[in-house]
């Protein structure tokens, strides 16, 4: 995403495919109401983490320890909670990578208390 200079309002790239549009970006919250928080507890990533090419959200609520993942239609995102941490702190880098090898991007955590990396596959 980048900015237009003259007033500030945000514009987005987006892929068709074989080339690229630009749309003026009014607002996110309404087509991503999980992903707007602007709570430091949260963690938002990108991935294709249902394998069909389109660029998916996941974002994490040190709150609740829910991970929710907005897959992407290519024209909406619908939301679903995706697992529940019971370990809701003390979590350090977030990746995202296709970890087994399905084609489907997964989540690895790291929990600095125990010293061990968790991985969230996709299913």
């Amino acid at each position: 995403m980048e900015f237009l200079q003259r007033n500030l309002r945000p514009r987005l790239h987006v892929s068709l495919g074989v080339s690229c549009a630009i749309a003026l970006v009014v607002s996110l919250t309404p087509l991503i109401p999980v992903m707007a928080s602007t709570t430091p507890s949260h963690s938002r990533l990108v991935g294709d983490f249902n394998g069909d090419g389109r660029s998916d959200l996941a974002s994490y609520d040190a709150a609740t320890g829910k991970w929710t993942v907005a897959i992407s239609s290519g024209t909406k995102f619908t939301e679903t909670v995706w697992t529940t941490f019971s370990t809701k702190t003390g979590w350090g880098p977030t990746l995202v990578g296709d970890y087994n090898g399905d084609g489907k991007d997964d989540i690895a955590n790291y929990h600095a208390g125990s010293g061990n990396w968790w991985v969230s596959q996709s299913s």
